[in-house]
């Protein structure tokens, strides 16, 4: 279970990325989690954060689950935003952005 059911007003961020480890892709999950972490954290006390490389096998029910479509990701990450029971989808040029909206 990605999420304890007592633990719905603890925000939850998942950065979904294709697993490339070069060139432009690794830069971008690279940037997208600084800026996650600086933009749209920044202030937010407990938030539970962490990176699900789609390309792993151990992976494929969760993608399958939330309905990633992995071939998107090889050109940018997506993000999952969760907080008090809901949740949002963000992909993008506008991710960041966006995310700091929700939050």
């Amino acid at each position: 279970m990605l999420v304890n059911k007592d633990d719905t007003k603890t925000p939850y961020v998942v950065l979904f990325h294709s697993g490339s480890t070069d060139g432009p892709a690794k830069k971008q999950v690279w940037e997208m989690e600084n800026s996650i972490w600086e933009e749209m954290l920044a202030g937010h006390g407990d938030v539970k954060f962490m990176k699900v490389d789609a390309s792993k096998k151990n992976y494929e029910d969760l993608t399958a689950a939330v309905g990633i479509n992995t071939q998107e990701l090889t050109e940018s990450p997506s993000l999952l935003l969760m907080k008090g029971g809901k949740g949002r989808w963000i992909h993008g040029p506008n991710t960041i952005s966006e995310g700091v909206k929700y939050f």
